[in-house]
């Protein structure tokens, strides 16, 4: 069954919308996740200067391999954000009926 042009629109409408929602979704948890680690790192970094103990040395090792940790996820997360982005340009060039190679490149299936 062969869609006409209005349906079509319609659901890369839909579409569009829900993959632009998602790649933004990432940016927006990234920065929470980012704003609780920078809040934890600071907050044990000044406990260990004002603390006494003798193996003090060891928070700000810990923290720094923590946040270490964090952004190597949050760079391999970011690859899943970056595979919407081809898809959404490609809606993006129909919507604009730019022949600029993405449509060739990446048929639209709907």
């Amino acid at each position: 069954m062969e869609m006409d042009d209005q349906e079509r629109r319609a659901f890369l409408k839909d579409e569009y919308l829900f993959l632009q929602n998602q790649y933004e979704d990432f940016d927006r948890r990234s920065l929470t996740i980012k704003g609780w680690l920078s809040t934890g790192a600071i907050a044990a970094i000044a406990l260990s200067f004002n603390s006494s103990y003798k193996d003090v040395y060891v928070v700000p090792i810990l923290v720094a391999s923590i946040a270490a940790v964090f952004w190597y996820l949050e760079a391999y997360w970011k690859l899943f954000q970056y595979a919407l982005a081809d898809r959404i340009r490609v809606i993006e060039a129909y919507f604009r009926s730019d022949s600029d190679g993405h449509l060739e490149k990446y048929p639209l299936m709907v």
